[in-house]
């Protein structure tokens, strides 16, 4: 199963727990999965110090780095990819760099892929906190979406060890986790739960 751990500091206890979960995701993360450094209320220049740190935590290790919204920050730490709500992938992607896509509809999955997303991350599946008194989509948007593209689908909202099987058969390549991952107390036993969904 391909995993997307979404960064959250306020979930975190301090500092020092976020750097620790760094360090165990990028331990532990297989080949190709990815941490999204998602640290929307930040300034330019703490995000950027910020990635640094994590930058130099997934550095010698299979894990990428996935940065959100900063291309000043892409350019400095010389990564190319960077994750993008739709209103900024409707701008454009500038050239060198490539760009995945958040999208909450098929029709939204399948203008990022002509707008050149390499991957789109669909949600939310389940309830989850983080859209409280927002319905789910369910399993079947996660279909819709991988009927309208052919390039990878990640789905995104409620995901657990129990669930993430559901949206792998509904047609999703992987699935994103946050706030289990910024919050659980084992995290390495929580990565291999789902790996081993």
């Amino acid at each position: 199963m391909k995993l997307i751990a979404v960064t959250n500091r306020s979930l975190c206890e301090n500092e020092k727990d976020f750097f620790s979960r760094i360090e165990i995701l990028a331990d532990t993360l297989k080949r190709g999965d990815r941490i999204m450094l998602r640290e929307p209320e930040m300034s330019v220049a703490d995000y950027t110090a910020l990635a640094q740190k994590c930058q130099l935590i997934c550095h010698d290790t299979p894990v990428k780095l996935l940065l959100h919204i900063h291309f000043e920050t892409a350019k400095q730490l010389k990564l190319s990819r960077v994750h993008l709500p739709m209103a900024l992938m409707r701008v454009g992607i500038p050239v060198g760099y490539s760009c995945s896509a958040s999208v909450h509809s098929p029709e939204e999955a399948a203008e990022a892929q002509k707008l050149g997303a390499d991957f789109v991350i669909a949600g939310h599946v389940f309830a989850t906190d983080c859209k409280k008194g927002l319905p789910p989509r369910g399993l079947a948007f996660i279909r819709a979406v991988r009927d309208n593209v052919s390039i990878p689908v990640y789905g995104i909202g409620g995901i657990t060890p129990e669930n993430a099987r559901s949206v792998l058969e509904a047609g999703a390549d992987g699935v994103c986790v946050m706030s289990r991952f910024m919050t659980c107390s084992d995290l390495e036993d929580e990565i291999r739960a789902f790996q081993n969904a």
